[in-house]
């Protein structure tokens, strides 16, 4: 739901498609497996076909839903859901030549990299995985200390840097801080064994 409040909050100052942004936000993570990422490596690995949470958010959305019937949803829509994700590697813009068909479809993907680098942080935090100490000191430069300012920097600066063009994006200072944020998290968080173990 914070994917959703941001994604609109962000196309709301941009003009775009309020709704369609919205539809997009609602299906993104329809597909996600119980047990996190590490599920969905598992099921990758015993699928024949191979799975990805995104791939599987379109098959809920198309066949699974409504007794196999599927929704009825546009092509711009399933497009978004299909291309939300950034992965483990993906930057926190978007290369020209993996964009979805719709701006929107840019901004929940850009949204659910806020959301989620930020929840994840204060999650490793209140869990004792990390502490703030541990947070590199860079990012938290740029972005801020706290989860509502480290939010409010991204979004406004994805807003300020995406004005009547055809990309969403960030300024480079701040992607660069995201990047090392995630980076962070794909590093020092979320392959800890204790992580696992819970």
């Amino acid at each position: 739901l914070e994917v959703v409040c941001t994604a609109r909050c962000i196309a709301r100052c941009l003009n775009l498609n309020e709704d369609l942004t919205e539809a997009i936000a609602m299906g993104h993570d329809l597909g996600h497996t119980p047990f996190g990422h590490g599920g969905e490596e598992v099921l990758n690995e015993i699928s024949e076909t191979g799975f990805h949470h995104a791939s599987h958010s379109v098959r809920v959305c198309t066949k699974l839903e409504k007794n196999g019937e599927g929704l009825n949803l546009t092509y711009e829509v399933l497009d978004g859901i299909l291309k939300h994700s950034k992965g483990k590697h993906g930057s926190a813009t978007l290369e020209r030549a993996s964009l979805p068909m719709t701006v929107e479809a840019q901004v929940v993907r850009m949204a659910d990299l806020v959301a989620y680098i930020n929840h994840d942080v204060d999650d490793a935090i209140r869990a004792g995985v990390i502490t703030p100490e541990d947070l590199p000191a860079s990012t938290l430069n740029s972005l801020g200390t706290r989860h509502s300012v480290r939010i409010h920097t991204m979004v406004r600066d994805i807003i300020d840097n995406s004005h009547d063009k055809d990309v969403i994006t960030m300024s480079e200072p701040v992607k660069q801080a995201t990047d090392e944020l995630k980076k962070f998290l794909y590093n020092d968080v979320y392959r800890r064994p204790e992580i696992d173990e819970a």
